[in-house]
């Protein structure tokens, strides 16, 4: 057998000499092992695939959940704002209660004419 140089190019093969072919029993494992691969890729996707068809049911809560939390972040800030922060209000005067007037005044008789009170000299 002849020493291979690595700085010489390679010899193109004479068109009589048959090039060896390379075995084939490495190249046919070579292609179960893909055929097996892709295989097993094709069963994990399905797979998968089941997994994900099987959550879809789930998919209006998992939308929902993120604005659910959201409001009651805002609605406990609210109350928080609202209720335990609140200050006490100011201290409001009470409001006088008007007195009663201490005139009586002038009662109309049912038929029609005015009668003055007893000691009320300006009926006369």
């Amino acid at each position: 057998m002849m020493e291979l140089n690595p700085y010489e190019s390679p010899r193109l093969p004479q068109p009589g000499q048959e090039q060896e072919l390379a075995d084939s029993n490495s190249i046919r494992q070579l292609l179960v092992e893909i055929r097996d691969g892709q295989r097993e890729l094709l069963t994990l996707q399905r797979e998968a695939l089941k997994a994900q068809t099987a959550f879809k049911r789930f998919a209006p809560l998992t939308m929902l959940m993120p604005l659910v939390i959201f409001g009651g972040l805002l609605g406990f800030n609210y109350y928080l704002r609202t209720t335990a922060m609140r200050r006490s209000p100011m201290p409001t005067p009470a409001v006088p209660v008007p007195a009663t007037p201490r005139s009586i005044p002038r009662v109309a008789p049912r038929n029609g004419t005015v009668v003055a009170p007893s000691g009320d000299k300006t009926a006369e």
